[in-house]
């Protein structure tokens, strides 16, 4: 419950709350607090409340309302009355923040609705412009819904996909209440734990056959790669989800793991598809005994890993507490160079996976449809991996991805240098792939360094 005079502050925002009247204070019939908007911030998109009056009154700097559509610049001094049911939206105009005395009557909860959404932002809970995730906003919206709702979509349409989420919502764990929502940090479940150390095994034997035995894949691997350098690319990759793997495995929490999960449980899935795809081309029923094992042993693993994985995901997910606070914040300019390769390794992975013999055109050396799709899923799977790292925004929350993407590269690397006359030199592709490659590298260095604070 607030107290008078009780100054609260969104990190996530950096907007600032005093109460200086609570619903207790007053047996129910008002609020009063002071809000800081930051420098031409806003509160939330245009919005109801349906049975509340809601008084605003300028006491610094300037502030933008539009009620019922109506916009106006009110000056200290300028007071507004928002009556019930009326659509209205605020923000601040200047480079400096407005500073307003805001009244609500009756009281109701929403109090407790701007502390919620204030601990959850301490709790690392919400985006970098203070909404929380989309099963946790259902969550609220379900029970604060007399306090206020926003005007789009539809009113009709959000109270459908409220009442579908908001029940899985609770069931993944989220609460309305920040009292309980935990100040204990949600820890990584031991199911996920042993998956990653069983899974890291097998990638490492993958990838020690692909990698090592680049030129033998037609009786120790699943499938004939006739391009050794196609091979050894991919051996580099499962090399690398060892890493990967291994370093998920040994984190505490959830949220330092969420950008390893989601990326292999993706990978994974798509790969099964691949192999279905092209399932004439695998070593099912010719060759040596042991190329057949290996074949079958292949086939089961990618078959029954991705549902292994949701059901841990969603035991995950009903795990209580909450994220611990972003410590190492990304940079604005490193979330935007990170962006550009989430963007281009997902546009690569998906153009390869949905025409691979078209973008084989343009890749730097000769790719079939089975190992363009192959090189698809790995790139699409590392382009969430950099999505999610955005997503989390937090050096020590990304960590192991950078970790991960940087010694893909480094053996990709070692994979050109023993198989580079395969490479189309001097081809626009080939420069744009080591482009690629180098940069890709930059930003897993600094993703990586960045991790200790400085001394």
């Amino acid at each position: 419950m607030a107290r008078g005079d009780e100054m609260i502050e969104n990190p996530a925002t950096g907007e600032r709350v005093v109460f200086r009247r609570t619903s207790a204070e007053t047996n129910g019939e008002l609020l009063e607090y002071e809000f800081l908007f930051r420098p031409r911030g806003f509160v939330a998109a245009e919005h109801v409340h349906p049975r509340q009056e809601e008084r605003h009154e300028v006491l610094g700097g300037r502030l933008g309302i539009s009620v019922a559509g109506r916009e106006q610049v009110l000056q200290p001094g300028d007071a507004v009355v928002v009556p019930p049911g009326t659509p209205h939206r605020l923000w601040s105009v200047d480079d400096e923040p407005a500073h307003v005395l805001f009244q609500l009557r009756p009281a109701l909860r929403a109090e407790e609705l701007i502390s919620t959404f204030v601990h959850l932002a301490r709790a690392g809970k919400v985006g970098r412009r203070g909404y929380p995730r989309l099963l946790q906003l259902a969550v609220l919206a379900d029970e604060f819904g007399d306090e206020g709702f926003v005007t789009r979509p539809p009113r009709r349409l959000q109270q459908a996909a409220v009442a579908l989420l908001a029940p899985l919502g609770r069931r993944c764990g989220y609460r309305a209440d920040y009292r309980t929502s935990g100040a204990e940090h949600r820890r990584l479940t031991t199911g996920i734990r042993r998956f990653f150390y069983v899974a890291s095994l097998l990638v490492l034997a993958v990838g020690a056959i692909l990698f090592v035995g680049s030129t033998h894949t037609a009786r120790y691997f699943a499938w004939t790669i006739k391009s050794p350098l196609t091979a050894a690319f991919l051996g580099a990759n499962y090399l690398a989800a060892v890493a990967l793997e291994l370093l998920a495995a040994r984190q505490r929490e959830w949220a330092r793991v969420r950008v390893a999960f989601w990326p292999v449980l993706a990978f994974t899935s798509v790969t099964l598809v691949v192999t279905l795809i092209h399932l004439d081309r695998f070593h099912l029923h010719g060759g040596a005994f042991v190329t057949r094992l290996g074949t079958w042993i292949w086939l089961a693993i990618y078959v029954v890993v991705p549902p292994v994985m949701i059901v841990l995901g969603a035991r995950q997910l009903r795990v209580s507490g909450v994220d611990a606070p972003r410590s190492r914040p990304f940079p604005r300019f490193f979330i935007r160079a990170v962006v550009g390769q989430a963007a281009v390794l997902t546009g690569l992975g998906a153009a390869l996976l949905i025409a691979p013999l078209t973008t084989a055109n343009v890749w730097p050396w000769a790719l079939t449809p089975l190992t363009g799709r192959a090189i698809g899923a790995w790139l699409l799977g590392m382009g969430l991996g950099s999505l999610l790292a955005v997503r989390e925004a937090d050096f020590e929350r990304a960590r192991i991805a950078f970790v991960a993407f940087g010694a893909a590269v480094l053996l990709q690397v070692v994979a050109l240098a023993r198989y580079g006359d395969e490479l189309h030199w001097p081809s626009a592709s080939a420069v744009g792939y080591l482009a690629v490659l180098m940069g890709v590298l930059a930003l897993s260095l600094f993703g990586s360094l960045r991790v200790a604070p400085p001394s």
